[in-house]
């Protein structure tokens, strides 16, 4: 299993080089590990420019600097609070799909 987990980290290395020498989000897939502490996540933060970190992770480096961890560019706290809290809110966005779902149609 080591193996996999070299080529996991190799290809994190790469992607976050890439997107620092560049300076532009190059968010193509959704991980599954934060890429600061490299653990599954288990609540999750979506960033303004498309970066995915732990809950806990991003507020550590927000404590230090209001940059973006991976690309350096300036993080927007509350549009990705807002991200936060409308996937892992009280359900109110859930609860109005349903009701939108099982809602019938107006009828003529």
């Amino acid at each position: 299993m080591a193996p996999i987990a070299n080529k996991t980290n190799d290809n994190l290395r790469n992607n976050l080089h890439k997107t620092r020498s560049s300076g532009k989000a190059q968010v193509t897939y959704r991980e599954s590990n934060c890429p600061i502490c490299l653990i599954q996540f288990k609540t999750s933060i979506v960033t303004n420019c498309g970066h995915q970190f732990c809950n806990l992770c991003l507020k550590k480096c927000m404590k230090r600097s209001k940059d973006c961890p991976v690309c350096r560019n300036r993080l927007v706290k509350n549009l990705f609070m807002e991200f936060s809290e409308y996937f892992h809110g009280n359900g109110n966005e859930r609860n109005a799909r349903r009701a939108t779902k099982n809602s019938k149609p107006n009828e003529k």
